[in-house]
């Protein structure tokens, strides 16, 4: 173990963005990918679903946060929850759906049976195997920190985390760009981008990176939608604390949102933000520190 902490000082060590020198093994070291699921994942609020995903009692989706599986389900009460989706009993898997509506989870292994708020109501043979000495209310799925802003559903395991709105701070005004503007909905099946990468490199990209735009999305390139170095250094790369980020390409030729669509965004936002909205180019954002482990699944989203 003291060799671990002694290569990982050395290591820690060759960082020092002032200078600008990020070493590479920041992005594949397994043992800083370690290290960031217990300094990132398990501390910062993370977002796991979108309302809309969930509009129903019994509705759930399946995800992740970091290496955690869980289950975001509204419950028979209209609750959103956020629950590991780990049985009590001997830690298997109990829901395997990407989404789907259910009154119970019922764990394929032993069959422990859990209601949608996580509240174990069944337990085969539960009198031959354990006696009368087992009480069901202490072995509910374990339950996530969970809030929400503008539709966005957020989750954390850390009890002593500042609040959600403490949390995401200035990014709000950010946020309200993107997916405050409007009534928004997820639709369409769920689909994945699984990437054999690290998770910062999907953030550094959505947050800071448009250097890459013309290479690697050529295509784009080619067709005239950027059409030269001079369109990915034309706005602003904006730091809004605890770790979030987001990209605000500005001005525009000309406004990108229909007409009609300008009304409901005045109703919704502050003057100031509508105008960026007006002079808006593109606006990739992301919160760094609510990311997914995992590459969260991407969906469709309609604007009403």
């Amino acid at each position: 173990m003291g060799c671990g902490i002694d290569r990982l000082d050395r290591l820690l060590a060759g960082i020092n963005p002032e200078r600008g020198e990020i070493p590479a093994f920041i992005f594949s070291d397994p043992e800083i990918y370690r290290m960031e699921l217990d300094a990132v994942f398990t501390r910062c609020w993370l977002f796991v679903a979108h309302e809309s995903e969930i509009p129903s009692p019994g509705d759930y989706v399946t995800r992740h946060m970091g290496d955690h599986p869980v289950i975001v389900v509204r419950g028979e009460d209209g609750r959103v929850r956020v629950l590991l989706n780990v049985c009590r009993h001997r830690g298997m898997r109990i829901c395997r759906a990407d989404l789907g509506n259910t009154s119970h989870f019922r764990c394929p292994y032993h069959g422990f049976t859990y209601k949608n708020t996580g509240d174990l109501i069944g337990i085969p043979f539960q009198t031959e195997i354990y006696g009368s000495g087992l009480d069901k209310s202490r072995f509910g799925l374990v339950e996530a920190r969970s809030d929400a802003y503008a539709g966005l559903i957020f989750a954390t395991w850390a009890d002593g985390a500042p609040s959600l709105h403490e949390y995401l701070g200035p990014m709000t005004w950010y946020l309200d760009l993107l997916v405050g503007r409007a009534e928004m909905e997820v639709v369409g099946p769920p689909f994945r981008h699984e990437l054999a990468t690290n998770w910062k490199l999907p953030a550094e990209n959505f947050a800071s990176d448009a250097y890459h735009t013309l290479h690697t999305h050529a295509s784009i390139a080619e067709i005239g939608l950027t059409p030269s170095a001079k369109w990915a250094k034309d706005g602003y790369h904006v730091t809004a604390g605890n770790g979030h980020g987001v990209m605000v390409g500005t001005p525009a030729a000309k406004c990108i949102f229909a007409d009609e669509l300008l009304p409901a965004f005045e109703r919704r936002l502050r003057p100031e933000q509508v105008a960026l909205l007006k002079s808006l180019a593109n606006m990739p954002g992301s919160s760094l520190r609510t990311g997914l482990g995992r590459l969260p699944r991407t969906s469709s989203v309609r604007v009403s």
